[in-house]
């Protein structure tokens, strides 16, 4: 279990009940109040009533350090592009979501443009994980584009965004530019029902095939 109190940062702000942001900045309330407002939309769209566990947002100043940190806990070392990430283990007292500074991102090349309002959906990203995690009793979905495709969606990233890959490869086993799962999330909510919806973020294998059948057959459609 990671400490907190080991980072000693120098501010700690409240989002919502049972989850804290810690960072060495101050945070205009302005920031907040959208934190706050995009996750109690995520919480409604899973019927969450309440997280069952607190989540400690921790905001990272340097990048080795958040990369080592990340990749000691989740065993693999991250992407090159990756910027956040999200713990939430049925076994573990707390749910953690580790996200890279604004600063150091934009010092990324992938991610030299990235704004304020790009940092914030970032944290919601990683928000839709911890309670998807919450929805699924932990069985969470093994295909990157169920798991990933609802967090980009639900966070609106790359609203505007045209596939840069195959329909194969969006289907892979191997992560894509997020965009393309944010394309083929446009296409799920506008043909699939909640209910349908909700089935598939349960990993069930039924509507897994339907969208994935579905999509591939009208591909031209699609894309």
């Amino acid at each position: 279990m990671r400490d907190i109190e080991r980072i000693n940062y120098n501010n700690s702000f409240k989002i919502i009940d049972n989850v804290t942001l810690y960072c060495n900045d101050n945070i205009d309330e302005s920031i907040i109040k959208q934190l706050r407002l995009e996750m109690l939309k995520v919480m409604d769209f899973f019927k969450l009533k309440e997280l069952n566990k607190k989540v400690n947002i921790r905001i990272w100043d340097n990048s080795n350090d958040f990369r080592e940190e990340c990749s000691k806990l989740s065993g693999y070392e991250l992407p090159f592009w990756a910027v956040g990430m999200a713990r939430n283990e049925k076994d573990e007292e707390y749910s953690y979501i580790d996200k890279l500074s604004l600063v150091e991102q934009k010092k990324i090349d992938y991610h030299k443009d990235a704004t304020l309002d790009d940092f914030i959906k970032s944290i919601v990203h990683e928000f839709v994980h911890v309670c998807h995690t919450q929805f699924c009793d932990y069985n969470y979905p093994e295909e990157p584009w169920v798991s990933e495709g609802i967090a980009t969606y639900l966070a609106n990233q790359y609203p505007n965004s045209e596939y840069t890959v195959s329909i194969d490869d969006v289907f892979g086993y191997d992560e894509v530019p997020y965009q393309n799962y944010r394309c083929l999330y446009n296409y799920i909510f506008e043909n699939y029902s909640y209910d349908d919806i909700m089935k598939l973020l349960n990993s069930d294998l039924k509507i897994i095939d339907d969208i994935r059948d579905n999509v591939m057959s009208n591909e031209k459609k699609v894309r």
